[in-house]
């Protein structure tokens, strides 16, 4: 079940991510925050002020050394956190995955030669 919606604003490299849970989730059961502390179970926006994601969506993402792996895959790319969490495919650690719908989380490869060199 997707759990919410998170959005990023902004034209260049850095840009700022907001955060809302769905209404389906809310109204699940066996609902928990993503975050007790940072992401509260409500139906608002939360943005992740001061930086680009939340910490949990860190958490999800790829560390230093992955991050490091994708620049170097894909140098005529600017990659940011919106980037590196598409990037991360399903077999990613943790319970968290993204997409660019709300239907189904999915892998975003994109369509470089380097993506090609990768395959």
């Amino acid at each position: 079940m997707p759990i919410g919606l998170l959005v990023f604003e902004g034209g260049s490299s850095r840009r700022f991510g907001r955060f809302a849970y769905s209404s389906d989730y809310l109204a699940a059961e066996r609902r928990r925050p993503i975050d007790p502390i940072g992401l509260l179970l409500g139906n608002k926006w939360r943005p992740a002020a001061p930086g680009e994601v939340h910490l949990a969506f860190h958490e999800a993402g790829p560390d230093g050394w992955g991050k490091g792996i994708l620049t170097q895959a894909f140098p005529e790319l600017e990659l940011g956190m919106p980037e590196f969490l598409a990037l991360g495919g399903l077999w990613r650690t943790g319970d968290l995955a993204f997409g660019s719908t709300p239907e189904a989380p999915e892998t975003w490869t994109p369509r470089t030669e380097a993506a090609l060199r990768l395959a």
